[in-house]
């Protein structure tokens, strides 16, 4: 579960065995989400303020290109 990218108290992930549809798991303490690359629409969260959940959706659109390049490099080395 590699940490690609970090803001304030959230790590954003991805699973070396995830599923498509390619995604950012994003977790802080006490919350998670989930958000899709393509475009950034949250797929389910727990603990994450409407505020909070604004704050992901924005750096997922942001690093979109770069995110999806992790998640391809990543699913072809498994």
């Amino acid at each position: 579960m590699p940490t690609i990218h970090r803001k304030a108290n959230r790590r954003y992930v991805i699973y070396l065995n995830d599923h498509p549809p390619p995604h950012i798991h994003v977790k802080a303490p006490g919350c998670e989400c989930r958000v899709r690359i393509s475009d950034a629409a949250i797929i389910d969260k727990a603990g994450f303020t409407q505020r909070e959940l604004r704050d992901i959706v924005s750096i997922v659109r942001t690093h979109a290109a770069a995110f999806k390049v992790i998640w391809d490099g990543i699913r072809t080395q498994n």
